[in-house]
C-alpha cells in the first residue's frame, strides 16, 4: 500500500484498519504509519494481488 499524502510505502499491515467504507463492499478505511492520515485499500484486490490471481 502507499500513502498518497505522505508517498509512505509498506505492507497493508502496516497500515491499521479503520472500518469498511460500507458493508457490502471490499473498501476499506486504512490509517498511515507515517502521518496518520487515512488510506482507502479495496481489500478484494489486495487479496487478489497477493495470491497471483
Amino acid at each position: 500500500m502507499k500513502c498518497d499524502k505522505c508517498n509512505y510505502e509498506g505492507s497493508k499491515n502496516e497500515f491499521r484498519y479503520l472500518y469498511n467504507v460500507q458493508i457490502d463492499e471490499s473498501i476499506s478505511c486504512r490509517e498511515c504509519p507515517k502521518c496518520h492520515s487515512f488510506v482507502n485499500c479495496d481489500e478484494l484486490a489486495e487479496e487478489k494481488s497477493r495470491k497471483g490471481a
